[in-house]
């Protein structure tokens, strides 16, 4: 028996009951435990008790079966497989009446490229054409022509009643419209920015020979070609010979710094304020010949100060700019600056760094000739404070240097 077999045989059986029977959703075979087949209903809720009372398989049915299966007496192989199991049945139905219920998946629809844009017909080009549009502006790109291209009756069959053709070239003129196709030519409007990788350097090893790794260790100074130099001990002594020279050199310039085993880790407060200046003037003297340098920079910079300085906008530091007193001494002392500019304001009025850039206010203080000493910085003496005497500075060196350029 299959299931159509026993879909119509239901049919059939309740032609007094079309309710049940069009509720009636799908009828499966089953394969039970046995390997005998039977037929699985799949109905609906309401009409799951009357099914079950028209096929006897109620509870008050089913125990009507069992006393008459009980009554043939017939063994357990037998009935098994001549009787169904309407228990199992009702198990499978239930089992699929109470399962978990997933809501489907969709699957998104896949976008469309533009290679499935091949081509359109000149006839139907104005209902086409919005979809051709909007493909064009997602993908970016640009329709920058369209080519025409004529078909043969071969390649494109004819549509129209007046369309004949004929293989004999001799033949009659083909008659109607001829068939054309339209190719649209796209390009692409995405900008790529490729970037290149530098060039390798590849060095020519042949072009080495004798610079490179291969330099004979057997003889050591074979790359050093002085006549004075025959050993490792000449090579000491004149090495020593030459940071000996570079020494008193610096020593004589004052630009020689001091080694860290040889500076003093701690100064006293004197010192240590004396150095500090000495480091602030040389800075503010640095920034003021970069703006000797710069003319345009520096007038636009005093423009801005100019009009800053009355509104309030403009803070100068707290610390006086370091300047030279009539003597030609630079002066450091906070005091000592203020009341040289208090004594001499009308001259240093419009300078702010303290030194004058038009030359001809340099003989004013100009600074005395004195021998350059080494760029070192040794305790004050604090008794001396009270005789306020400048505190020397080998600033004053470098500044007689270039007022003597």
């Amino acid at each position: 028996m299959t299931a159509v077999q026993l879909y119509y045989a239901l049919k059939k059986s309740h032609k007094c009951f079309l309710g049940i029977y069009e509720r009636i959703v799908k009828i499966k075979s089953v394969t039970q435990p046995n390997c005998q087949k039977c037929f699985a209903l799949w109905v609906k809720h309401n009409i799951a008790a009357g099914l079950q009372k028209n096929l006897k398989l109620d509870f008050s049915s089913r125990n009507g079966l069992r006393r008459t299966l009980g009554q043939l007496k017939l063994p357990e192989n037998e009935l098994l497989g001549k009787y169904m199991l309407p228990k199992y049945l009702l198990y499978k139905w239930k089992t699929y009446r109470d399962r978990e219920i997933i809501k489907p998946s969709q699957s998104e629809a896949s976008p469309v490229l533009l290679s499935s844009l091949l081509t359109w017909n000149l006839n139907g080009l104005g209902t086409k054409r919005p979809w051709p549009e909007q493909l064009v502006v997602q993908n970016q790109c640009g329709i920058i022509a369209v080519q025409e291209h004529l078909l043969s009756p071969l390649q494109y069959p004819p549509a129209l009643k007046t369309f004949s053709h004929t293989t004999n070239p001799e033949g009659e003129v083909f008659k109607g419209k001829p068939s054309s196709d339209h190719l649209p030519v796209l390009s692409n409007l995405q900008q790529h920015a490729y970037l290149t990788s530098p060039p390798s350097i590849k060095w020519n090893n042949k072009l080495l020979q004798g610079h490179g790794d291969e330099l004979s260790p057997s003889n050591r100074w074979n790359f050093l070609q002085v006549d004075e130099i025959n050993s490792q001990d000449e090579l000491d002594h004149s090495a020593n010979k030459y940071i000996e020279i570079l020494n008193n050199v610096g020593d004589c310039l004052g630009i020689r710094g001091e080694s860290k085993d040889s500076s003093p880790r701690y100064f006293d407060k004197a010192s240590l304020r004396a150095r500090m200046q000495e480091r602030g003037a040389k800075r503010k003297l640095e920034k003021a010949l970069q703006l000797k340098q710069n003319p345009q920079d520096n007038e636009a910079k005093e423009f801005h100060q100019a009009i800053q300085h009355p509104q309030g906008k403009y803070r100068q530091s707290q610390i006086p700019t370091p300047c030279f007193n009539e003597k030609g001494n630079l002066l450091v002392d906070q005091e000592e600056i203020l009341e040289e500019k208090a004594s001499n304001s009308p001259r240093l009025a419009g300078n702010l760094t303290g030194i004058y850039k038009n030359q001809g206010h340099w003989g004013i203080y100009r600074a005395t000739n004195s021998s350059m000493g080494p760029l070192r910085i040794e305790g004050v003496n604090t008794a001396l404070k009270q005789a306020r005497k400048p505190v020397s500075c080998p600033i004053l060196s470098v500044l007689d240097s270039l007022l003597a350029i």
